[in-house]
């Protein structure tokens, strides 16, 4: 095999480099020499884009996972408020949907702390979540500016289709003189006992009263009222 010339203007650690076509006569190597480093070159680059190609099928699946119908985007704590939402029964969950979609019979109105803060919720008909983070449903179609949530002592209430909705303060409405809160429904066993219940928080003349409660997700009932309304004459 042909030598390189030795070059005394080289130092120890300057090496000569197959393809150096500076030295004299090419790279100094022969071509079967070089060849496993073109080779070597081409089995990284093959390597390089294998792992690129995988890495871009992990980010889909990741992507896909996260907004398909079984992914974090499929509940109610992905929605949005203002949300449609349809029921699971076999969950119970709630998965955001288009409001246009028959099967969207609900709507996310607020997301609480806890229950007790859906109550308040104007429209909120049910509480679904756990922990520190409940989701605020009501009806599609729900009406907040009549709905009983947050009715306080002084506000107002018209009888519609038998059933009470928050109405200005006018004539042919009933005044709420007392609102009294988680009332076990073995209160109102007999009509006496939820009017004792309202004269206990110091309501007098009380004409009618009116006790509802947040269903569960699926809109079972609990054992108590979450809210009494005392209401006077009109």
């Amino acid at each position: 095999m042909d030598a390189q010339p030795w070059d005394p203007e080289r130092d120890g650690n300057d090496a000569i480099l197959p393809g150096d076509a500076d030295l004299p006569g090419g790279s100094g190597l022969p071509e079967e020499t070089r060849r496993p480093v073109r080779t070597r070159q081409r089995h990284l680059a093959v390597i390089a884009l294998v792992v690129a190609v995988a890495l871009l099928l992990a980010a889909t699946s990741l992507f896909w996972l996260i907004v398909s119908p079984g992914g974090r985007a499929a509940t109610a704590d992905a929605a949005r408020i203002g949300d449609c939402l349809v029921f699971d029964a076999s969950g119970p969950t709630y998965r955001p949907a288009d409001c246009a979609d028959s099967s969207a019979e609900f709507r996310l109105l607020a997301v609480s702390l806890d229950r007790d803060g859906c109550v308040d919720v104007p429209g909120a008909v049910r509480a679904d979540g756990e922990g520190n983070r409940f989701s605020c449903i009501g009806d599609k179609s729900v009406d907040p500016a009549t709905a009983l949530n947050g009715l306080t002592t002084g506000d107002c209430v018209a009888i519609e289709a038998n059933r009470p909705v928050r109405a200005g303060c006018e004539g042919g409405t009933l005044p709420v003189l007392a609102v009294v809160k988680g009332v076990p429904k073995s209160a109102g066993e007999s009509r006496d006992g939820l009017f004792g219940v309202c004269t206990q928080a110091g309501a007098t003349d009380v004409r009618q009263t009116y006790a509802w409660g947040l269903g569960g997700a699926d809109g079972s009932e609990s054992a108590t009222w979450d809210r009494l309304l005392c209401l006077g004459m009109n």
